[in-house]
Order: structure tokens, then sequence, then C-alpha cells
């Protein structure tokens, strides 16, 4: 009975360094495959790069979008005239802190002229200004029948 444990183990032991035989030379033929397959991707890119051939200097773009506002709004000036939405300096003292949710939605609007704030509700003033619509991040404003619309 001796001998058999004995050879259960030898037989145990060589299957074990056979396994760790085949755990250090499976990843260096996994790199060669990788290898391979890299270098293929790379010849792929340097096609490109030809392909690419007319880029040009980053200074030519950086002089088209000098001076031109890219964070602005993206309704067009003559798309917000149509719609009776006002431009430039008519609401640029109004600024819109928050908005209150719930059934009686509030606005929270600062007059940055008389440095106050004011809460106002649906149909409400502030000077010629009345609160049309409380709609999520942003608020419209009536001013002598055109519409400013103030966001957060």
């Amino acid at each position: 009975m001796f001998h058999a444990v004995k050879m259960a183990l030898i037989a145990v032991f060589l299957i074990s360094c056979v396994y760790f035989i085949y755990c250090l030379v499976s990843p260096n033929i996994y790199k060669q495959n990788q290898a391979l397959q890299v270098s293929s991707n790379d010849r792929d890119f340097e096609h490109e790069t030809e392909l690419a051939g007319d880029t040009k200097p980053v200074e030519l773009y950086l002089s088209n979008i000098e001076g031109k506002q890219i964070f602005n709004n993206i309704v067009s000036e003559e798309s917000a005239q149509q719609d009776g939405v006002l431009q430039a300096d008519t609401g640029k003292d109004m600024n819109l802190l928050g908005i209150i949710s719930g059934d009686n939605p509030q606005a929270i609007i600062e007059d940055k002229n008389t440095q106050k704030t004011y809460y106002l509700n649906k149909g409400q003033n502030i000077r010629e200004f009345t609160l049309e619509e409380i709609k999520e991040g942003r608020v419209i404003l009536n001013y002598k029948g055109q519409k400013l619309e103030l966001y957060m």
C-alpha cells in the first residue's frame, strides 16, 4: 500500500512539473502572436498617416476660431428674432439663480441693477418683465410682447 501512495505522489509531481512548464512557455507564445497583430496594425496606421498628409497647422485652426464665442446659445439670431426672443442687452441684468419645483413652482431671479433677489410664481412681474413659464433649468419672461429666456 505504501508503494501505491508513493507512485501516486510521483505522478502528481510529474503532472505539476508539466503544468508549471506549460505556464512558463504559454505567455511567450501568446506574446509572439500578439506582436504579429500589433505589427499589422502599425502598418495600417502608417498607411492612414500617409493619406492624411494634407493636415494643416494648428495656428490656422486657432486663427479661425479666435474672437468667436463658441459657448453661446445655438439659436441663430434670425430664428430668435422670428420667434420673438429678445437678444443682447435687454435682460443682461437678470440672472436665474434657481428653480423651486413642486405644485406651485417658483423661479429665483436676481436683478443685478437693484441687487435684489425675487422669488416669482408664474404671472408675477419683476420691473417690466412678466414670468410666463417655469421649465426645468430655464424660465421664459415676457418683455413688452417679446420673450426672453433665462438659463441657470
